[in-house]
């Protein structure tokens, strides 16, 4: 059940994302932002088919997918030089978080599975301390209305949950990966929620 779940899942993800770089070429504002944007879309063609083969090939999946997240991160930042105002750095912010709930997920699954350990404990140890560092930043954001500070809040219970679950013991490791799983999937949610109400407020 978990399995055709996942699948279900992935498959959202993969036409989100392809949607989102369908809008992405619509807003180019120089052309390092559009050599970034090229960049992204042909590692997305590396990393793609190798979506549907995890199993057979974990390892290539972890390397495409660390290319891709690489140069995404690349177009944020051409973006928000392009931009150069305190709300887009606030935005970028909160849009990383998103893709942290998600790295961390990634790392804490793959070492689950024994592939990558030491990168994946390294990539998990580092992405926690950094998504809770900036979600500190965010809390004290200027642009933060009560609606954001209430989301921002649900955030924090599901940051909670999810460092419990990967806190768990070896024997409920099982509950645990599915719990990781779940959770990240919420604080992706809830973020997404308030990305767009940061661009909101700076609209």
């Amino acid at each position: 059940m978990q399995s055709d779940k996942g699948k279900q899942l992935l498959g959202q993800s993969m036409s989100l994302f392809e949607q989102q770089l369908q809008d992405l070429r619509g807003v180019v504002p120089n052309d390092d932002v559009k050599s970034r944007l090229v960049h992204l879309e042909q590692e997305w063609g590396r990393f793609r088919p190798l979506l549907g083969a995890v199993q057979s090939d974990p390892k290539a999946v972890w390397t495409a997918n660390e290319s891709v997240l690489t140069s995404a991160d690349q177009l944020t930042k051409a973006y928000e030089q392009a931009s150069g105002a305190h709300a887009a750095q606030v935005i970028n912010l909160a849009g990383r978080q998103r893709m942290l709930s998600q790295r961390m997920a990634k790392a804490y699954l793959f070492r689950v599975m024994n592939v990558n350990v030491p990168q994946a404990t390294e990539m998990l140890t580092q992405s926690v301390l950094e998504f809770s560092k900036a979600h500190d930043q965010l809390k004290a954001s200027p642009l933060n209305t009560a609606q954001i500070k209430s989301e921002l809040g649900l955030v924090e219970q599901q940051w909670f949950f999810f460092q419990t679950a990967l806190g768990a013991r070896t024997s409920e490791q099982q509950k645990a990966a599915a719990d990781v799983a779940s959770t990240s999937e919420r604080i992706l949610g809830q973020m997404d929620a308030v990305v767009s109400m940061y661009e909101k407020v700076a609209a």
